[in-house]
């Protein structure tokens, strides 16, 4: 291990929110992570709202940053963890340099006392293979895959992301599209002087008529999510990072993409639409509604959240995501 500079400090829920920008900055440059959900908005409404916490430890050094907060369980005691661990897709360590962030994690683990372990989530690839070698001589580590994520690019505009599609994607494309003009379908963006709770409210409407609540399959029907994906909208639309569509038909809400950006990445959060407009493939022509936005403000990364078969239609790339366990030797 290298000498650094280092710092952790105990902090408050107010107080670590103070930090956001800082962290949120570190966030952009963290090579092989998500990056939204590995920022302030996510795993602070995480916190607050699946897994609640008001214990953070924040240890700094040269931009680099490792969060973790403590908790309990049953069969392995007290320990620490990431903020966000429902999915997993919070890394724990932020900056440029992983090698850098894994010598701040050490000195930070020697310095905490009464855990038994250490559970750390959203770690890339080669953050996870350094921990492994540079953490072993003082600790035991354990990895396993986490929750991948399917990626994708939306390098060269929408030209460049229609053209990374089939044929047949662009072709149903063009006939939704004229489809949908026929029904009358129009689009309103969310904006920065839009109501956030009127917005959400309109939101929980349109999920209400979607198969997904037919069949007791919405998200949004756990109040612990309902209310976690309220405070991260809220947050995001604070900062004016909240990117939503709302799909209407003669004034009538019929479907919503609901996602936010940090730094060059979108993150998509959840998509619906009404049942009866199903033909009219809705929730597609959001997404497109979505990607037009973001491609002329430079956005360049469509995170769209953990696999599934038809996202792959949307991403070329899988963003692989590690889970570690560290114990003491």
């Amino acid at each position: 291990m290298r000498y650094c500079i280092w710092e952790m400090k105990q902090l408050s829920h107010q107080q670590l929110d103070t930090l956001s920008s800082s962290i949120n900055a570190a966030a952009c440059v963290t090579p092989g992570v998500s990056t939204y959900c590995s920022g302030a908005d996510w795993f602070i409404a995480s916190s607050g709202e699946l897994m609640p916490s008001n214990d953070f430890y924040l240890s700094e050094d040269s931009n680099h940053y490792v969060i973790l907060t403590r908790d309990k369980h049953d069969q392995v005691g007290p320990y620490l963890r990431s903020l966000e661990v429902d999915w997993g897709f919070t890394s724990p360590l932020l900056g440029e340099d992983p090698r850098i962030s894994i010598e701040l994690l050490y000195h930070t683990l020697v310095e905490l006392k009464g855990w038994n372990c250490v559970f750390l989530g959203g770690l890339s690839s080669d953050a996870m293979q350094l921990a492994g070698i540079m953490l072993s001589e003082e600790f035991q580590v354990e990895s396993k895959e986490g929750t991948h994520c399917q990626v994708g690019s939306l390098s060269g505009g929408v030209d460049g992301f229609l053209g990374r599609r089939t044929s047949n994607f662009r072709s149903n494309l063009v006939r939704a599209r004229r489809k949908a003009k026929l029904a009358g379908l129009q689009f309103d963006h969310f904006q920065a002087d839009s109501d956030c709770a009127d917005w959400y409210q309109r939101v929980q409407s349109i999920e209400s008529k979607t198969w997904k609540s037919d069949q007791g399959k919405s998200i949004f029907s756990n109040p612990r999510y309902n209310a976690f994906y309220w405070k991260t909208m809220e947050r995001a639309a604070h900062d004016e990072r909240m990117r939503s569509v709302i799909a209407t038909i003669d004034g009538v809400d019929v479907g919503y993409i609901l996602g936010a950006v940090l730094g060059s990445s979108y993150r998509g959060f959840q998509i619906g639409y009404a049942q009866q407009v199903e033909e009219l493939s809705v929730g597609n022509l959001c997404q497109i509604a979505q990607i037009e936005t973001l491609c002329d403000e430079g956005i360049t990364e469509y995170d769209l959240g953990m696999i599934m078969d038809y996202k792959s239609r949307w991403g070329e790339t899988q963003l692989k995501l590690y889970h570690l366990m560290i114990y003491r030797r």
